[in-house]
C-alpha cells in the first residue's frame, strides 16, 4: 500500500525521481535532549533518488509531506505542513 501511495503522490506532484524507503531502528536516533529512541520521518535527495528515512510505519500524510519538501525545497516547515493539509483535503 505504501508503494502505491508513493506512486500516486509522485504523479499528483509531478515528481519523476525514484523513491527509496529506508527503515531504521528508533534506537538509532536521539532527540534534541540526546535521549535515544523516538520517531523520525525525513527525506534525503541524492542524484535522481529520493530517500525517505523512517522509524515507524509511514502514513499518507508522511508521504505527501516529504514529497512536498522535495518539490519545494525552499519552503519553510510551516508552508509544507499547510500544503500537506490542503493536499489531503484538510
Amino acid at each position: 500500500m505504501v508503494k502505491e501511495l508513493i506512486e500516486k503522490w509522485k504523479n499528483n506532484l509531478d515528481i519523476d525521481k525514484i523513491v527509496e524507503l529506508w527503515k531504521i531502528s528508533r534506537w538509532d536516533i536521539t532527540n534534541e535532549r540526546g535521549t535515544r529512541g523516538g520517531s523520525l520521518v525525513g527525506v534525503i535527495q541524492k542524484d535522481n533518488r529520493i530517500i525517505i528515512i523512517h522509524t515507524r510505519s509511514l502514513t499518507e500524510e508522511d508521504i505527501v509531506h516529504e514529497l512536498l519538501h522535495v518539490k519545494y525545497p525552499d519552503w519553510s516547515e510551516e508552508e509544507v505542513r499547510t500544503e500537506t493539509s490542503l493536499q489531503l483535503g484538510g
